[in-house]
């Protein structure tokens, strides 16, 4: 009899063992997912094409900014404000594609790679990309002819994208259009 219990008890724990791992994989499956939804990624982003916008520097670092803290884009008209902890960070420039809705100018902000990116769109090209199922970037503003819209990087680790969204959210909400 105690034969019995003692396989009665092994059988129990290795039951338990295998519902907690199970239950501990697939709650950080949910997580990822979850937080992956969260960060709103852009369709067909070309990370390759770093392609210049006009009267702007492409892997602009902070040797090259007068002040850092601040970033000034001339050609559309915005800024950001950076806080201390993005000391040297990059501003590059890309295109993003969005297959049969055309194309639109970016410019990625990170150290690394680009931890958010803010997207100019015609108002046309915004409303296809609004009109498709799927994450689309967030309104910012309109000026000009342009939407400008924002997105949280989605090749990154997301716990760190995690970490720091506060400070993204943070420097996204001082985005303003400058003359």
């Amino acid at each position: 009899m105690s034969q019995n219990k003692w396989f009665i008890w092994v059988s129990i724990l290795i039951i338990l063992a295998a519902a907690v791992g199970g239950g501990l994989y697939f709650w950080q499956k949910y997580n990822s997912d979850f937080i992956s939804k969260i960060n709103q990624p852009i369709a067909n982003q070309n990370q390759d094409s770093n392609l210049p916008l006009a009267n702007q520097n492409t892997n602009q670092s902070v040797d090259d900014l007068i002040d850092w803290q601040t970033y000034k884009n001339s050609q559309y008209g915005f800024e950001l404000t950076f806080p201390n902890t993005w000391r040297g960070y990059k501003a590059t420039n890309k295109i993003l594609d969005w297959g049969i809705d055309g194309t639109s100018d970016s410019i990625g902000f990170g150290f690394e790679g680009s931890l958010f990116n803010i997207s100019m769109h015609t108002k046309n090209n915004w409303q296809k990309i609004k009109s498709e199922e799927g994450p689309t970037p967030t309104f910012l503003g309109e000026k000009d002819e342009f939407v400008f819209a924002y997105s949280v990087g989605h090749d990154l680790a997301s716990e760190y994208i995690n970490t720091n969204r506060n400070e993204i959210l943070s420097i996204i909400k001082t985005f303003k259009f400058i003359q």
